[in-house]
């Protein structure tokens, strides 16, 4: 399966590895998960890699005119990695993501 980028050549993951966890937002204000801007939105998918590893897709989605839709891609050793990069990048979709996953903050 192809995973665009929008500075690089699309990644190509196996077919098989599942998607272990999504989010999508919404453009419009009257959607429960309304994106807090009109016309922009953004998509995040998870897979697990046959491997064990776990691949994030981000899609910046945009209805604008003349602005493009935005796609990155990240690799990751473990779900815990994964939730850094959320806490960092996504903080919203950090409660949701641990909820899912079982994932939870680990204090050593």
């Amino acid at each position: 399966m192809k995973l665009l980028r929008s500075d690089d050549v699309p990644v190509v993951i196996p077919d098989e590895s599942p998607v272990v966890w999504s989010v999508e937002t919404s453009p419009d204000r009257a959607h429960p998960a309304y994106s807090g801007q009109v016309g922009r939105w953004w998509r995040l998918t998870l897979y697990r890699l046959p491997g064990g590893d776990y691949v994030l897709h981000e899609c910046r989605c945009s209805n604008w005119q003349h602005e493009a839709d935005r796609y990155a891609v990240h690799r990751f050793p473990d779900l815990a990695a994964v939730r850094r990069y959320l806490v960092a990048t996504w903080p919203q979709h950090v409660p949701d993501f641990g909820l899912t996953l079982e994932v939870v903050d680990t204090w050593a």
